[in-house]
């Protein structure tokens, strides 16, 4: 469920310097050094693991509160949350490219 008006989460779109595509689009690589060459731009949507970075999303306190903070520890914790939060309360995208993330 998208979310137009007073959104209590935002995704947002950024570019992660120096990563490429790879996996069959289920994930990305970063070399070092090649920042100015490779740009990914993850949307952060549709919400679900290895398509976002956790400075994509942005939510309420109280929001984090109620899914119990940041308890998920694994490799991909970021989609992972992201997918329950946005399933849960509903999410807005937000087109615009606000981040790079080196």
């Amino acid at each position: 469920m998208q979310h137009r008006l007073k959104p209590d989460e935002l995704i947002f779109a950024i570019k992660l310097m120096g990563c490429i595509n790879a996996f069959s689009g289920s994930g990305h690589l970063r070399w070092k050094g090649m920042e100015s060459k490779h740009q990914l731009i993850l949307p952060g949507w549709p919400p679900r693991p290895n398509w976002i970075d956790a400075m994509q999303l942005v939510a309420t306190r109280e929001i984090w509160h109620a899914i119990g903070g940041w308890h998920d520890k694994s490799e991909t914790s970021d989609g992972t949350l992201l997918a329950a939060i946005a399933k849960r309360h509903g999410y807005c995208v937000v087109t615009q490219i606000l981040g790079e993330h080196w």
